[in-house]
Formats: structure tokens, C-alpha cells, sequence
């Protein structure tokens, strides 16, 4: 199999890795919140949290160099439209998700961990996080478009 095949399986499933880890991470999240259940909040979240940082981080940072190695091997060239998309795209991901998820996820975990029984903490705390999880997830959903379609 040539190096770009190889190199685009390695890509492709990476992403997965990376998008299904979110989208779990939301969906988790999301039923949680649904549910009230501080105790199961406080248990899950930062356990989820330190899994997608393992899973993802290198992941994402996989996609990234496969997907250079691509436009190296494949002779594509960094101008084509959809490689500068691609690429704005992953920059976008790591931007929002090192300052904006991080500091979300931590804020949930901190009014889940307070002492005092302030659920309208949790529900702000819950509903920034959410909010941005789709945010995340329909940015990560624009980019596989971008990647599937090429627009020139």
C-alpha cells in the first residue's frame, strides 16, 4: 500500500477516535446533567475528562501530523482550499478546547465539588458546558465536510 493510503487510514481513524471521544463526552454529559445526580456528576465527569485529555490530545495531534504527511506525500500542496480549511479547523479545535472546554469542564467539576447544595451552579455550570460541547462538536463536524468534500 502506498505511504499516502497508509497515511490516510491512520488519519481517518484517529479523527474517529478523536470525534467519537467528544461526542461520548457530550452525550454523557448531557444525561448526567438530565439526571441531577450530583454524586454521579462528581465521579464520571473527571474520569471522562482525563480519558478524552489521553485519548484525544494525541488523537488530534495524530490527525494534524497525518494529515501534513499527506499534503507532503501526496503532493497536494498547503494552498488548496480544503488543506487551509483543514488545517484553520484543527488550529480552532485546540484553541477552543485548551481555553474554553477546559475551563468549562473544570468550572462543572468545581460546583459539583462544593460543599454548599447550590443546583443553580450546576445548572450554569452545566449549561456553559453543553453549549460548548455542541459548539466543539458542529466545528469538528464542519471540518470532516470540508475534509470529505475538497471545495476548491
Amino acid at each position: 500500500m502506498p505511504w499516502y493510503g497508509v497515511l490516510k487510514v491512520l488519519h481517518v481513524l484517529a479523527a474517529v477516535v478523536w470525534i467519537g471521544g467528544g461526542a461520548m463526552f457530550a452525550m454523557v454529559t448531557t444525561r448526567l446533567l438530565r439526571s441531577h445526580d450530583r454524586t454521579a456528576l462528581g465521579a464520571v465527569i473527571p474520569q471522562m475528562a482525563r480519558q478524552l485529555g489521553a485519548a484525544g490530545g494525541p488523537a488530534s495531534g495524530i490527525v494534524l501530523l497525518t494529515g501534513i504527511a499527506m499534503v507532503l506525500v501526496g503532493h497536494i500542496g498547503f494552498s488548496a482550499l480544503w488543506v487551509r480549511l483543514g488545517f484553520g479547523g484543527i488550529v480552532l479545535h485546540a484553541l477552543f478546547g485548551a481555553f474554553v472546554m477546559r475551563k468549562r469542564t473544570m468550572r462543572l467539576i468545581e460546583a459539583v465539588s462544593a460543599p454548599a447544595n447550590d443546583e443553580s451552579a450546576v445548572a450554569r455550570a452545566g449549561a456553559r458546558l453543553r453549549s460548548g460541547m455542541f459548539t466543539y462538536l458542529a466545528l469538528m463536524v464542519a471540518v470532516v465536510a470540508i475534509m470529505v468534500l475538497k471545495p476548491m
